[in-house]
Order: C-alpha cells, then structure tokens, then sequence
C-alpha cells in the first residue's frame, strides 16, 4: 500500500451496483459432504440449519470445522470480544501472502497464506527491463534479495538467477496459475497496467481480481485499458476521497489503511454502494476495531491470527 494523492472529481453515476451485493469471493458449484439439502454454503463459508457459518480452508468438499479447531489460541485473544452474528462475514485476505512464515510475494508465500485459510491473497507488481510483470513490492532488490539494483535495470532471465524453485520472486502470470483463489492485485506505477490487464485477461482471471493503488491516474489508465476492471481506492489522506472520485473509477473498494476507519466513514461509504477494505491490521485489538466499525475485507500479516479472529466472530 502506499501514499495517496488529492482528492479529484468526477462523476457519481459511474458507480457499479449498489456494493454491499457484490460477492469478491467467487465459490460455484461447491458440494460439502455431510450437509444434504439441510446446508446453504454462503460465499467460502457453510450456513447449518441453526444459521451459524462455517469457514471453509483450501479447497476441500469435506465436511470442514470451524478453522479455529485447527489453530492454537494465542493468549492474547482471550480479552476480544466475539462479534454480533448480525456482523457481516469479513474477508480475510493476505498481505503479500504468509510473509511471517516465509519471503513475501513468492509461491511459498502465497501456498503458506492458501493452507492457513485466507480468503484472498494481497500481493505488488513491478516491471522489468524487458517489460515483463512480477510480483514484488520493492523497485529495488535490497531489502528481500540482497542486491542493491532495480528491478526496472533487470530482465527476466537476471531475476531467474536470484532464489530457487518456490522462493523466487515469480511472474504474475505463475502466479495466476499457482493460486486459486481472488487476488488484490496492487500496484504504484502505470507502467504496469498494460501488462498486469493482459496477463490476468489471458488467465481468464479479471472476475477475481481486484486491482487497488493510491496512484489515481493509474487506475484511469486501467479502467480506461480495462472497463471491466474491478477497482479498489487506497488511501491515507486524512478526510476520505470525494463521493465523486469513487464514482468517476467506478471503485468497487474504498482501501483505506487502518487508523483511518471509522463507523461513519464505513457507514458512508456503504451509501454510495462502495464496500471498504482495510490495511494493513496485524493486532488483535485492531481487527476488533475496524470489523466493529463494519468494514468488509481486512489486510494482514498475520492470516492465522486474523482468521481465528473470523472463526470466532462466526461461531
């Protein structure tokens, strides 16, 4: 995530549907065994005749337990609160996948962030010398991979050098063939557009894709490239960006960072039919913070940790 820009103007009637009905995780057709005709699966979560929802981790069609079964409780957890079960389900989507457990934005990453049940996986694109689109957040190599060039300077093939096997720093094509699940797709530069549209066009992968920047004329670059683009608005301006600019980029997410979320500014995002994620939120007392305030999808780190804080607000 990164700065944002002035607030600009445009056109509210852009908006596209009324927000709160769109679904970002896209779930067909998913038989669970054990539920018969008595189970309603709700996006990646079962509803039991008793109206309690149960996550579903990976890509299982068994009978799958609340995923907190499966997760040690930190001790920290015992002071939050559980959630209303009137609190609408929270996406849990992971920052640059698992990047606890291992390097960000690589397939180890990513595979780590898909076995601890998150609902989405965040990760940064950049391109290189050659014009190719990978997944990295830095324009430069130093801080992950020790080498103090930018990625811009290199071509592929001087990239394929550096990691080995899964702890590499991928294509975003290999990741659209790696992980299944819908993808936050950031970015900083409009250099990147071009490419990231066509790859994930070729992967038949824009309905699960959410692409999300602070760069405004980068996202007019996008819509412009791709009208059926799916928009997500970062922000870390003190006042909320302009009904009118949400409108004009027809956003489907407003993304504020954490300490900027409020009920009022939820609330009136939701108005304008715009749903709200939140970054990046590693705390426990922070989850509790921003999902009281109603927001639909929060960004972390620590993707155990935030989906035993779901599972529990479920129950």
């Amino acid at each position: 995530m990164g700065p944002g820009l002035a607030q600009q103007g445009g056109d509210l009637g852009a908006l596209v549907g009324d927000g709160r009905s769109f679904g970002i995780v896209l779930v067909v057709s998913v038989h669970i065994g054990g539920g018969g005709d008595d189970a309603v699966e709700v996006g990646r979560h079962r509803r039991d005749p008793a109206g309690r929802r149960h996550a579903l981790v990976g890509q299982s069609t068994t009978d799958v337990p609340l995923v907190h079964d499966a997760i040690p409780t930190p001790p920290d957890w015992r002071w939050i609160p559980i959630l209303s079960e009137m609190t609408p389900m929270i996406l849990a989507i992971a920052h640059r996948g698992d990047p606890i457990g291992e390097r960000e934005n690589t397939l180890a990453s990513f595979s780590a962030a898909v076995r601890q049940g998150a609902d989405m996986v965040e990760l940064d694109l950049r391109r290189t010398a050659d014009g190719v689109i990978v997944v990295l957040h830095d324009a430069t190599l130093e801080r992950l991979w020790g080498v103090a060039r930018p990625v811009a300077d290199l071509d592929l093939a001087a990239l394929r050098e550096i990691g080995t096997g899964s702890d590499r720093i991928p294509t975003l094509q290999e990741v659209l063939g790696a992980v299944d699940l819908p993808l936050m797709v950031d970015f900083t530069e409009a250099d990147v557009v071009v490419g990231a549209v066509d790859a994930v066009r070729d992967a038949h992968a824009m309905a699960r894709s959410l692409f999300v920047t602070w760069n405004v004329e980068a996202l007019r670059a996008l819509r412009a490239r791709a009208p059926e683009a799916r928009i997500g608005l970062t922000w870390i301006e003190p006042e909320p960006p302009e009904p009118t600019l949400l409108g004009e980029l027809g956003a489907e997410f407003w993304n504020p960072m954490f300490r900027l979320v409020t009920s009022d500014r939820v609330d009136a995002a939701h108005r304008l039919g715009v749903k709200v994620s939140t970054w990046t939120v590693d705390e426990p007392r922070h989850m509790a913070r921003v999902a009281e305030a109603g927001v639909d999808a929060i960004v972390s780190n620590q993707i155990a940790d935030l989906r035993y804080f779901i599972s529990r607000e479920v129950m």
